[in-house]
Parts: C-alpha cells; structure tokens; sequence
C-alpha cells in the first residue's frame, strides 16, 4: 500500500490506520506533499512513483477538505479538489487507474481522532500522570464538528498541563490508543478509507 499525504502527521496516522485495518499489508513509507496545494497537484508524479518504482498495488491519496491554512472565506469542495486531483493523475498516464484512490477526510485529520474518548484520555494521561483527567465528553458526530483540531486543543490545555497538542507528536499515539478500530468506521470518510483500502486484498 502506499500512501500520499499532506503532511507527517496525516501519514503517521494513515499508516498505522491501514496496518491495524489489513493484518500483515506492507505500508510504504507516506509521501508527504507539505500542503493541500501540492498534494492536488502532485499526485499523479508521486503515485506513478509508487506504483512504478516501488511496486505498489494500490496508492490512496488523502487530503483534508477543510485544512487550517486554507484561504479566509474560502468555501471547501471536494469536487473541485477532485477535479485538480484527476489533472495530475491523467498528466501522470493513471488517469482511471483502479490501483490509484482518492480520499477526502471530511474537515481535518482531526475529525478521526476524536472519536474515541478513552484512546484521547490515554494520551493525555501518559503526559499529565500527576493529576486527575477531565472526564471527556465527545462532541457528537465527528464529521459535523466545525473544528476537531480546535477540539483536541482545547482538551490537551484543560487536561495536559503545559504541553499543547501538536499532530507530529500526539495524533498517531491517539490513533494508537484506540482499542476498537470499529469505533472509526463509524465516520464515512474512515468507512471509505477501510472499504477502500480492503480492494486491495
């Protein structure tokens, strides 16, 4: 499997997501592409790298519909992001490849993350062993948070005492600590990830 990111953090957890999801499927190490921008773009040169060079069977491409950076009162959409993403593939010779899939997580990377209070609880346990946690109270549906990011910044200053929450360092962990990969597939873009992935088989 390989994998085309935006950033490290999204490759760390996308990783480790396929290992838990298919038991024993190599994971090439992700491709980070730096921003949304260059991901849409790029896509075609880094799949055709994998599939070609590395011998890849299926590549999925991951981005963020709604990425922090994104451009003030700029209205996300995935068609359009889709349509960008079709470009580099068809310039690359993968245009309808069925080894090359496309995945658009709903808001951010985030939004799998808080899904799972116990797994987030575990993380800021391991860095605020000192003091009682804050009983976590999810948000509701994660796709239709307006700001998960924002979520897990808040818990990590209420509960982490000094140390903020930063993808690099905690996101994978919180991936990690979930103990049920079925709560994830509770959230279509996570469902999609999983169904799409199992193709591959």
């Amino acid at each position: 499997i390989g994998l085309i990111v935006e950033g490290i953090a999204d490759g760390a957890v996308c990783k480790l997501a396929a290992q838990r999801l298919l038991r024993g499927v190599v994971v090439h190490e992700p491709m980070t592409m730096i921003n949304k921008k260059l991901l849409l773009e790029g896509c075609g040169d880094a799949a055709a790298l994998l599939i070609k060079s590395h011998k890849c069977d299926r590549v999925c491409v991951v981005w963020d519909l709604n990425p922090p950076w994104a451009a003030k009162g700029a209205k996300p959409c995935r068609h359009n992001d889709r349509t960008l993403a079709f470009s580099s593939l068809k310039s690359a010779g993968l245009e309808n490849d069925p080894r090359v899939i496309l995945l658009c997580i709903t808001r951010e990377l985030e939004t799998w993350l808080i899904a799972d209070a116990a797994a987030i609880t575990s993380v800021l346990a391991g860095l605020n062993s000192e003091h009682r946690i804050e009983r976590i109270k999810l948000p509701g549906k994660p796709e239709r948070h307006s700001n998960p990011k924002g979520w897990l910044e808040d818990r990590f200053e209420q509960n982490a005492r000094g140390a903020k929450y930063t993808d690099r360092v905690h996101a994978a962990p919180i991936l990690a600590a979930v103990s049920d990969i079925k709560v994830l597939r509770k959230i279509p873009s996570f469902a999609r990830f999983a169904e799409r992935l199992a193709r591959s088989e």
